[in-house]
C-alpha cells in the first residue's frame, strides 16, 4: 500500500495470523503465506488491515489517498496470480459528503454529487417538505468514490424538498441538503 509522504504511519494491524509487516518510506508492504491453503479465519464484518498514522509537517491541506502498489497481487498454492478487489478510503479534509445540488432552484433536472469514504450499503432519497419519500434514487453497496446522479424533476410539484444520504459501513453517514423545485 502506498502512501503520500503527509503522513506518518503509527501502527499496522491485521485480523490475519502470521502476517509479516514492513512499513518502509511511504509503502506498507503485507505478505501472508497460507502453507495449508485452507481458508483464512477472517471476520467480514471487521477491516482485515486497520493503518494508525498522522498527517506531518508536509501536509498542505488536500485529501490523503493510500493506493495499492500496482505490483500487489495474491497467488494460488501453483502461483498463479488470482484478481482481487481492493478498497482503501479516502480520507478527506471535508465532512461534507453530500455537495449541494446544481442547479438549485432546478426546474428540469438536478444533480447530486457525493463521495463514499469507504464501501457501503449506501441510500440516497428524495423527500418533500412533510418529510414523505418523493423518489428513491439508491439502495445498495457501492463502492468508495465519487459520485453524481442526475434527478429529474420535471414530475415533482413546485416546491421544497430534502435530498438524504445514509451510508453503513466503516464510515456512517447521514446528511441532508434542501433542494428548491421550480416550473
Amino acid at each position: 500500500i502506498d502512501y503520500p509522504e503527509t503522513v506518518n504511519i503509527n501502527d499496522v494491524t491485521c485480523q490475519l495470523d502470521d502476517v509479516n509487516l514492513n512499513i518502509t518510506e511511504n509503502q506498507i508492504r503485507i505478505s501472508w503465506v497460507n502453507q495449508t491453503f485452507m481458508s483464512a479465519s477472517i471476520n467480514p464484518s471487521e477491516p482485515i488491515v486497520v493503518i494508525a498514522g498522522q498527517i506531518n509537517k508536509k501536509y498542505n491541506g488536500n485529501d490523503i489517498k493510500f493506493e495499492i502498489n500496482s505490483k500487489s497481487h495474491f497467488c494460488d498454492q501453483d502461483g498463479n496470480k488470482i484478481n482481487t478487489r481492493f478498497a482503501l478510503p479516502l480520507l478527506t479534509t471535508s465532512a461534507d459528503y453530500l455537495s449541494a445540488s446544481y442547479p438549485n432552484p432546478a426546474s428540469e433536472s438536478a444533480m447530486i454529487s457525493f463521495s463514499l469514504p469507504c464501501d457501503s450499503k449506501t441510500i440516497l432519497n428524495v423527500y418533500n417538505q412533510n418529510g414523505q419519500l418523493v423518489n428513491a434514487l439508491i439502495n445498495k453497496d457501492m463502492a468508495a468514490g465519487q459520485y453524481t446522479i442526475n434527478l429529474p424533476v420535471q414530475e415533482l410539484t413546485a416546491g421544497v424538498y430534502f435530498y438524504t444520504l445514509n451510508t453503513s459501513g466503516i464510515t456512517n453517514i447521514s446528511q441532508s441538503k434542501r433542494l428548491i423545485v421550480i416550473h
